[in-house]
């Protein structure tokens, strides 16, 4: 699979009860304080009205970060929209994960949250946002499940893990990762880390 346009959301823990809109003011800190490494942060969109919206947007010039509800589950969505530096597939999406998981550790320490924002560390889903170059079929399914693998592997090791490929020809490429551990998401950022 050869695009760029790479995303990855984490699903808010059970329970949860983080409202989107408590994310504005959080990720104006984010611009404010320069905070996220590696991108430069442009503006903060509230969609929070939205039933099922992008929820609340902070636009990047490479990267959008959004706590959305776009298939009905609230998370944090990282979309790749610029080349990254790392090649290939398996460098994109573990960019791309590393920057889901690195926004979502902020979230969970952050201060005006008060321990709100939990992420779980069992499920993320990975989408391509390039219909010509990744088209939701079992072919790029197929191309992208060694990759998956891999991945899988380096975040829930010794773990079983389930990669269903989520086929709406109506939707971009789409794959879900469920793992049987259920960790935290520092330990996930630090298994991606290490290697």
């Amino acid at each position: 699979m050869h695009t760029h346009r790479v995303a990855v959301k984490l699903y808010l823990r059970e329970g949860a009860r983080l409202d989107p809109r408590e994310a504005v003011a959080v990720f104006h800190g984010f611009i404010r304080d320069r905070r996220l490494e590696g991108e430069i942060p442009v503006d903060v969109a509230d969609y929070s009205h939205m039933h099922r919206g992008p929820g609340v947007v902070l636009v990047c010039h490479a990267a959008d970060l959004a706590l959305d509800e776009l298939d009905g589950r609230r998370g944090l969505l990282y979309r790749r929209k610029r080349d990254p530096i790392e090649a290939g597939f398996e460098g994109r999406l573990l960019q791309a994960a590393r920057s889901a998981l690195g926004v979502a550790r902020m979230l969970e320490r952050e201060p005006a949250l008060e321990g709100r924002a939990r992420f779980s560390g069992r499920e993320l889903v990975v989408r391509a946002y390039d219909r010509l170059l990744a088209p939701n079929t079992s072919a790029t399914f197929a191309d992208a499940k060694p990759v998956l693998d891999a991945v899988s592997r380096r975040l829930w090791p010794g773990a079983a893990v389930e990669i269903a490929h989520l086929a709406d020809p109506a939707e971009c490429f789409a794959v879900r990762l469920v793992s049987s551990e259920d960790a935290e998401v520092a330990t996930l950022l630090a298994r991606l880390d290490r290697a």
